[in-house]
């Protein structure tokens, strides 16, 4: 590693991660109307658990479920 490189890969763009309030709450509504939460996830490209942690912080009644 003595050729200046870093041993770690560091994202192009360091906001690519993060994504708006609003495309998560286009998730979480749909998440209400009971859309596959694994279709979901893989077309917004969030792992199912945080879209569940989401919806499930966002809606109350949902954690009761």
């Amino acid at each position: 590693m003595g050729d200046g490189r870093s041993a770690v890969a560091k994202p192009s763009r360091p906001h690519e991660n993060r994504w708006s309030a609003r495309k998560k709450t286009d998730a979480v509504v749909r998440l209400m109307r009971e859309e596959s939460l694994e279709e979901l996830s893989r077309e917004v490209r969030v792992e199912a658990h945080r879209l569940q942690a989401c919806a499930t912080s966002s809606w109350p009644a949902a954690s009761k479920a």
